[in-house]
């Protein structure tokens, strides 16, 4: 069993799976849940196959009152990849105020938040649950918040350059 309560998990890298948290196993869980008045992060982490921030396999995940954010897989499921559990399916549970944002996989690949081969529970009975997930992709490039006058202005050095110092062929923008 894996908890973050109240901390965080960032900038880790996998060269297969689970670039934050790896979980694998007979009754592998994982929780990411609020600790006191600090919330959970698992964040920025990497990996070269499957779940970028979170992988569980032959289990769940229980999710509450945190965030997955920031994280990416080459394969499928950049925030989370949740796999079969021994019972056929993986869980991953939904609670509190769970924010998935900016996890993101290739163009053409799956998950770009979440990856599940399962069931999904949003909510415990009686509890009030506010999940939010956004500005989750799947796409060949981040997108990047910049200042257009300095982009135009190094494109505009780019392409001067490259005319300036190609003797021959051509210049393909």
């Amino acid at each position: 069993m894996i908890t973050v309560n109240g901390g965080s998990i960032a900038y880790n890298h996998a060269g297969l799976d689970g670039g934050g948290i790896y979980s694998a196993g007979s009754n592998a869980k994982v929780y990411i849940q609020e600790g006191g008045t600090e919330e959970s992060y698992v964040d920025h982490n990497t990996a070269d196959r499957n779940g970028g921030g979170v992988f569980a396999s032959l289990g769940e995940v229980h999710f509450s009152n945190g965030n997955v954010q920031y994280n990416f897989a080459e394969n499928a499921g950049g925030g989370m990849y949740v796999d079969k559990s021994e019972s056929g399916y993986g869980e991953l549970f939904l609670t509190g105020n769970a924010r998935l944002d900016r996890n993101h996989v290739p163009s053409g690949k799956k998950g770009g938040g979440v990856y599940l081969l399962g069931k999904v529970t949003v909510g415990a009975p009686g509890e009030q649950s506010s999940v939010t997930a956004e500005n989750n992709y799947a796409y060949d490039t981040f997108p990047a918040r910049t200042d257009k006058e300095r982009v135009q202005q190094v494109l505009t050095n780019f392409v001067t350059n490259a005319v300036k110092y190609t003797q021959e062929g051509h210049i393909k923008v």
